[in-house]
C-alpha cells in the first residue's frame, strides 16, 4: 500500500497522532506498556554521551522528556485506557479536548531523528535560566545559563563563588535547566 493511501486511510478511519504527557523519566516504560496493548506508539529519542569516571557512555534520552506520541482515534475507550498505564498523566488538551498533531510534524521529526546528525536538546535555554550541573569535575553546582558557542559546540553558564561570578564553558550533555 502506497504511503498516500494509508495516509488517507488512517485520516479517513478517524486516527491522528496525540501528545500524551508522562510522569518523570517514564517515557520508554510507558510507551512498552502502551504498545503491548497493541497501540502505535512514537517515542522520539537521540543519542547523548554521558562522562563517566572511567569511560563515555551513550545514552538514548528522549527528545521531548515527559511526553511520547500515540496513533489513534480518540475515542472515550481509548483515554479510559490511556489512565490505566502506570506513568501516564495525561493527554495535550484544549479546553478538555485532545489536541491532535499534525502528520507532518511527527514527519519533521522522524526525519531528523533518524539523521546522523548531532542533536542536542536544550529544552528552550534563555539568559538567565538557572542550570545544574550533571557531569564532570563541577557536577552538582548550579548557575545561569548565558550563551554558546555553535562552532564550539560550548555552553557558557556563570557560577558564582564568594562574591565572583565565573563563567565556565560545557558541553550540552553536561547540564540541565532547573
Amino acid at each position: 500500500m502506497s504511503i498516500n493511501k494509508e495516509k488517507k486511510k488512517s485520516h479517513s478511519r478517524g486516527e491522528h497522532w496525540y501528545a500524551i504527557r508522562v510522569k518523570s523519566n517514564c517515557e520508554f516504560k510507558v510507551s512498552e506498556q502502551l504498545q503491548e496493548k497493541k497501540y502505535k506508539v512514537y517515542l522520539p529519542t537521540y543519542q547523548q554521551i554521558s562522562l563517566r569516571k572511567d569511560r563515555k557512555k551513550i545514552l538514548n534520552k528522549p527528545l521531548f522528556p515527559g511526553y511520547i506520541f500515540i496513533h489513534c482515534i480518540m475515542e472515550h475507550k481509548v483515554q479510559l485506557d490511556l489512565y490505566k498505564v502506570r506513568g501516564f498523566y495525561k493527554l495535550l488538551e484544549i479546553q478538555g479536548k485532545p489536541i491532535p498533531i499534525p502528520e507532518h510534524e511527527i514527519k519533521q521529526i522522524k526525519i531528523v531523528t533518524k539523521s546522523d546528525l548531532l542533536i542536542n536538546s536544550l529544552k528552550g535555554l534563555r539568559r538567565g535560566d538557572p542550570i545544574k550541573v550533571l557531569e564532570g569535575p563541577l557536577t552538582g553546582i548550579t548557575g545561569a545559563y548565558v550563551s554558546e558557542d555553535q562552532d564550539k559546540m560550548k555552553f557558557y553558564v556563570n557560577i558564582s563563588f564568594f562574591d565572583r561570578v565565573l563563567e565556565v564553558g560545557l558541553e550540552s550533555y553536561m547540564f540541565e535547566r532547573i
